[in-house]
């Protein structure tokens, strides 16, 4: 705290005022005058009179499938502690997104191998296999530029993307203001 002897301040006012150190004083007593002011200001404040903490008010929780379903996925899941929007690929569309064909059909030379399709024309003829899963991902997933192609559990091509909690709070709110949080397990947004 500051310890000011007003008195003893102005005695000195009263001697600079009177010399040719006037504009210095003035500015001194300036000084002076706002440090008393911002000291009576700061000790007359009670906890209760300050705003609560920003990002601490309460939304309520996240609605992940919702979420995933604005961005064209099929569901949302989870995997190694992270989530997920995601959808299986279908490998007919996708062998015809490759070969720039939509009639043709996909079989796979090693039996649950799902690495191992092969995409066959009509009259059965081989003709390659897909080998852009990844250009096909973000050609049907375009707004999630951080798509991934992706075996899961060793038996689907999948499309998935990592969910950004702050992102669905501030979607599903439609507010800027907002922080995912994750308390003891489930998200929750608050402003």
């Amino acid at each position: 705290m500051f310890n000011i002897d007003l008195l003893e301040v102005m005695t000195k006012v009263k001697l600079y005022l009177k010399g040719p150190k006037r504009k210095r004083a003035l500015l001194l007593f300036g000084v002076v005058v706002v440090a008393a002011i911002t000291t009576f200001s700061l000790n007359s404040i009670s906890p209760n009179d300050i705003p609560p903490s920003p990002k601490n008010i309460p939304l309520g929780g996240v609605d992940l499938a919702l979420y995933c379903q604005s961005l064209n996925y099929s569901t949302n899941d989870e995997g190694n502690n992270e989530d997920f929007c995601s959808s299986n690929i279908d490998l007919k569309k996708a062998c015809g997104w490759q070969h720039k064909r939509d009639d043709l059909d996909i079989r796979f030379s090693e039996n649950n191998d799902p690495k191992s399709g092969i995409c066959y024309d009509p009259q059965g003829n081989k003709i390659g296999g897909i080998s852009d899963m990844l250009g096909y991902c973000q050609d049907v997933f375009e707004r999630s530029p951080k798509v991934r192609a992706t075996v899961v559990n060793n038996e689907d091509w999948t499309c998935r993307t990592k969910i950004d909690m702050g992102l669905v709070c501030t979607s599903q709110y439609q507010r800027r203001d907002v922080v995912a949080r994750n308390d003891e397990g489930t998200w929750q947004c608050y402003k």
